[in-house]
């Protein structure tokens, strides 16, 4: 893999969840919260959970291991937790730009 490929993949990362949570913006506070039969039970849950992964990964990558995920509670709304999540996004993309091939 080149360094190149992998800025890539994650610009495309960044790229798809601006979508997803653009799309998420059309659903109401209760949708957004509501209770539901996807595996990780509601939509804010399945945004929480993948927030989460990316937050885990980073964190390793850092030397870390967290002693536990991201609670849904924390992000009461979409904006809470598009907030977080652009920070997240910042931390990632400046943890890449400071990556050489030989990283990899």
């Amino acid at each position: 893999m080149t360094l190149e490929y992998f800025q890539l993949l994650y610009d495309y990362n960044y790229w798809v969840n601006h979508l997803i949570l653009a799309t998420a913006e059309k659903v109401s506070a209760e949708q957004f919260a509501a209770k539901n039969s996807s595996s990780y039970g509601s939509v804010r849950g399945t945004l929480v959970h993948t927030l989460a992964a990316e937050w885990v990964w980073l964190t390793r990558w850092h030397g870390e291991s967290p002693a536990a995920l991201l609670k849904e509670e924390l992000f009461p709304t979409l904006a809470a937790l598009r907030a977080r999540w652009s920070e997240e996004e910042n931390k990632m993309r400046a943890f890449i730009a400071r990556l050489s091939q030989k990283d990899l």
